[in-house]
């Protein structure tokens, strides 16, 4: 019950709005009209006497009749202005919570590729190249979904990415960690524009 009269209150709502802009529309042609019957009474161009009816010719008659068409219109219209706005705001926060989503998944991606900078600066052991290229692989192909090419472009840049200290026990681990590094970098600098999109989206 509190669902149904919820609707008819936005159902009346809407419909109101609509026969209010009705209103303003039509007072510019209703005074239009009536400045041109009281010149066409003042210049005798109709008697005195035949006022009255021709102001129910020219006002009354036309205006009650585009009324009641205005209204049967709308009664017919409102109901799928009303479905038309829901499925805007369904849409709207469908894409609000999709870019939430692609946020999560780089966030996870980055925590991962920050966890191979800390093994390279930690172990002794060589980190293992297997499960490096695999993460790049899982990287490049999400970044592509979620945006194009290009950005897989720009994530395999190194242009403008300052250069990453540490110290590795294992010198062969340092190259692993720049090749993590630089994705890492471009990662944090998607979730960034991301986060900036979800703002503008609010």
């Amino acid at each position: 019950m509190a669902d149904f009269l919820r609707y008819y209150k936005q159902f009346l709502a809407h419909w109101g709005d609509e026969l209010w802009s009705l209103g303003r529309e039509q007072m510019v042609g209703f005074m239009l009209a009536l400045l041109i019957l009281l010149f066409q009474i003042r210049n005798r161009l109709v008697p005195a006497k035949d006022a009255g009816w021709a102001a129910q010719v020219v006002f009354l008659r036309p205006y009650l009749a585009l009324i009641g068409i205005y209204l049967a219109i709308h009664l017919v219209r409102t109901p799928w202005k009303l479905d038309q706005e829901l499925r805007e705001k369904l849409q709207h926060r469908t894409s609000q919570e999709e870019v939430k989503g692609h946020i999560a998944l780089l966030t996870r991606l980055t925590d991962r590729g920050q966890e191979f900078i800390r093994r390279c600066r930690s172990e002794r052991g060589l980190v293992p190249q297997g499960e490096v290229e695999a993460w790049a692989q899982e990287v490049a192909g999400s970044v592509e979904e979620i945006f194009d090419s290009t950005y897989v472009a720009r994530l395999e840049s190194v242009s403008g990415i300052p250069a990453g200290s540490g110290h590795w026990p294992n010198s062969g681990n340092r190259q692993v960690d720049g090749y993590v590094h630089v994705r890492v970098y471009r990662l944090q600098q998607f979730i960034d524009e991301l986060q900036e999109h979800a703002k503008r989206m609010t």
